[in-house]
């Protein structure tokens, strides 16, 4: 695919393209012009998604959760997750000796 950083506008590129196909095919059909338009289409479509999709995974700064704090972020994905925790570490050995201790 190659490495390209564009905007919105779509590139000199795309044009060639379809200039490239008009003059491999001056003969082309309606119906041929529609299966290249639909192929050319596709092709930056799923292009475009690789590399939105790369950025987001590689820039940090698609990822603003990741200046939050954890917690927080927590909170907002699932408010009762404090309430529904584990025990950690020595809550877990201090309930445990409080239940043999009890039975």
């Amino acid at each position: 695919m190659g490495t390209w950083d564009e905007g919105p506008e779509p590139p000199a590129r795309l044009r060639e393209m379809v200039l490239l196909f008009a003059e491999a095919h001056p003969r082309a059909t309606r119906r041929e012009w529609a299966d290249f338009a639909a192929r050319h289409a596709g092709e930056c479509y799923r292009t475009g998604y690789a590399r939105g999709f790369e950025a987001s995974v590689r820039d940090d700064d698609q990822k603003p959760w990741l200046a939050d704090m954890p917690e927080r972020v927590a909170d907002q994905v699932d408010p009762g997750w404090r309430e529904n925790r584990l025990p950690r570490g020595g809550e877990v050995a201090e309930d445990i000796d409080a239940a043999y201790e009890e039975g």
